[in-house]
């Protein structure tokens, strides 16, 4: 990330703006990422690349229907201050 860039939140929501034009230039960088990787792991390719490119992270949470500000940006948030949730595709077959 160029120096100056604004880093992604990390663990708890914070103020942002979505800038249009860096929201074009992550997308421009996550057609590339994609078109020169055939496969991609979470860990290891997708999570740093959203924390890389905060203004695309911001951009596709927009397309929630539920939400009606855009006004705040995180990663890797915890959403419960309950058990962790201990889903698994053992549990549920054919998930």
């Amino acid at each position: 990330m160029p120096p100056g860039e604004p880093t992604t939140p990390t663990g708890a929501l914070a103020p942002w703006d979505i800038d249009p034009m860096a929201c074009q230039a992550d997308l421009d960088a996550f057609e590339r990422l994609l078109s020169t990787k055939p496969e991609l792991s979470e860990r290891g390719d997708i999570l740093p690349f959203f924390k890389a490119h905060p203004h695309l992270a911001a951009l596709l949470g927009s397309y929630n229907l539920a939400a009606t500000t855009f006004d705040r940006l995180a990663v890797e948030v915890r959403l419960s201050k309950g058990r962790r949730n201990t889903y698994s595709s053992q549990a549920h077959p054919g998930m």
